[in-house]
């Protein structure tokens, strides 16, 4: 990847962290919708959900899968890479980084790194054809934030 492009994707992380850091507060199960729907601020025209499932119009769902869950945020575009967060209802985070890895390595995506700071695990994986997704998964009461950082190169 390109050193723009680097920068691109450093640019959509940031925003991305410190929205995480507000929404990975102290929740009350008696406020979760018993059937969530697809929320969050999407920040720029290209980053309109799709109706069926949250996601950008334009996000290559047949390259880069994404686990079920609610959509919590979006942002960014094919060109610059997106920002892509979702609720998962899991406990723990390392099974919820363990599924969405296994889920993009069956997709062609290969693993080149995984951390656990601080009790927030991420990975780093690459696609041999060109492109990067970066997982960061924030666990908080009984939910995990998952987010995905993603680019593929075209």
């Amino acid at each position: 990847m390109t050193r723009p492009g680097r920068l691109r994707l450093a640019s959509l992380a940031l925003p991305s962290l410190l929205v995480l850091s507000v929404a990975t507060g102290c929740s009350d199960d008696s406020s979760r919708p018993d059937d969530p729907e697809p929320t969050g601020v999407f920040l720029s025209e290209a980053a309109t959900p799709d109706a069926e499932d949250g996601l950008p119009a334009d996000f290559p769902r047949d390259v880069v899968p994404v686990l079920d869950g609610e959509v919590a945020s979006t942002d960014g575009d094919a060109d610059a890479g997106f920002s892509i967060t979702t609720n998962i209802y899991s406990a723990e985070a390392e099974p919820v980084l363990d599924a969405a890895i296994a889920a993009l390595e069956d997709a062609g995506w290969e693993l080149t790194d995984r951390t656990d700071e601080l009790g927030f695990p991420s990975a780093t994986l690459r696609l041999p054809a060109g492109g990067l997704v970066i997982l960061q998964a924030f666990p908080s009461d009984d939910d995990v934030n998952l987010t995905y950082f993603a680019r593929v190169d075209s």
